[in-house]
């Protein structure tokens, strides 16, 4: 199963950053991300499906009551990616850090390799971002719209006297804009989609409604919801491995990876100590993955890694955890079977909310 938010107006999706006035002083301006995180779109899921079955989200509501509000006990939401249709076909995007790339354009960059990455990027002496451009991979930035707000009553949404003014801005990928090219999406944005899909057996395979339109997002932005069988990125993976048994393969992140990390904020830096190639926090990922498969043998991860705040709890009026990170766009190297791959991509590779879709890796085997 996969479900589509077809995306009609800019959209505001906030990081995990507080927003509030009294965290963030008098200015305050929030920037949306270029894709939702998977949190932000398994809160719409849960609030569609609690609207269906005529129901009320608990209040304070964290990624374990949003797990077992969906029945996601045997089943994982894997993504999101962006997807385009054309009339002759369609089109994956998915994220590199803060921008947007083509999926087939990242394969075949990756697969034409003459040696391995880390020695590639060792010889030539680049980063992975000049690497693939060097290989013709295009990267999108789509553009943004900035709104000014003032903070209201929840209530009565009236504006408090206390209040002060906000900035937003939301995307908008009506235009994304590469070094190469310009692309015109168009305003109405009918063929364009924020993507997940489900792999298992989840609660939303029982609803009886198929489509609706909810809000999606910060601001009150809107989305249209449509559920649709089958898992496009799991049968693009499933090709790429059709003649692949055993070996090495790159892991490409699609979200950001989360793990667990010190309170004492004068050590939290430590996880993330090694620079770009080799994060300290490696020793973590490796247990992950041989958890996942005793046969998985990790070789490296050329990635960045920082620290992600999951926001501001209202209701408890506290922060809530600090995170160590891998973004997207993160490729990790290992040697696997077939069926590990399968099932590093149904799992993912997250310490902390790899049900709802944070650790979502796309395996790229190695041709050369």
């Amino acid at each position: 199963m996969h479900i589509l938010f077809r995306l009609h107006e800019p959209m505001l999706f906030r990081g995990p950053t507080e927003f509030s006035p009294y965290i963030r002083g008098p200015k305050t301006v929030a920037s949306s991300l270029i894709l939702p995180t998977p949190s932000t779109i398994a809160g719409a899921l849960a609030t569609f499906y609690l609207d269906t079955q005529k129901a009320d989200l608990p209040q304070a509501t964290g990624w374990e009551e949003v797990v077992e509000v969906l029945g996601l006990d045997e089943a994982h939401i894997r993504g999101p990616y962006l997807k385009m249709e054309y009339s002759g076909g369609e089109e994956f995007y998915i994220q590199f850090v803060e921008r947007l790339v083509k999926f087939k354009e990242v394969v075949r960059a990756l697969q034409s390799l003459d040696q391995d990455l880390r020695d590639t990027l060792a010889v030539k002496r680049k980063k992975l971002l000049d690497l693939l451009k060097d290989k013709q991979v295009n990267f999108y930035q789509p553009t943004f719209v900035e709104r000014v707000g003032t903070r209201l009553e929840r209530e009565y949404k009236r504006v408090k006297e206390s209040g002060g003014l906000y900035t937003i801005r939301m995307v908008d990928y009506s235009v994304l804009s590469s070094n190469k090219e310009v692309m015109m999406v168009g305003k109405a944005f009918n063929n364009l989609s924020v993507v997940v899909e489900i792999y298992g057996k989840s609660k939303i395979f029982d609803l009886g409604r198929r489509e609706g339109i909810l809000r999606f997002g910060g601001e009150g932005r809107l989305s249209h919801l449509v559920i649709k069988e089958g898992e496009p990125m799991l049968s693009k993976v499933k090709e790429l491995l059709t003649s692949f048994e055993k070996g090495e393969a790159y892991l490409y992140l699609l979200t950001y990876s989360l793990y667990k990390s010190s309170n004492d904020y004068r050590k939290v830096h430590k996880i993330c100590k090694g620079g770009y190639e080799a994060p300290s926090i490696w020793r973590r990922l490796e247990e992950i993955l041989r958890e996942l498969s005793p046969s998985i043998e990790p070789k490296y991860i050329i990635g960045e890694c920082i620290f992600i705040g999951a926001g501001y709890s209202i209701s408890n009026e506290a922060r809530k955890p600090m995170y160590a990170a891998l973004s997207p766009g993160t490729i990790i190297k290992v040697e696997a079977t077939k069926e590990d791959l399968l099932k590093l991509y149904e799992e993912g590779i997250s310490e902390v909310g790899s049900k709802i879709g944070y650790g979502t890796v796309i395996p790229i085997p190695i041709l050369h």
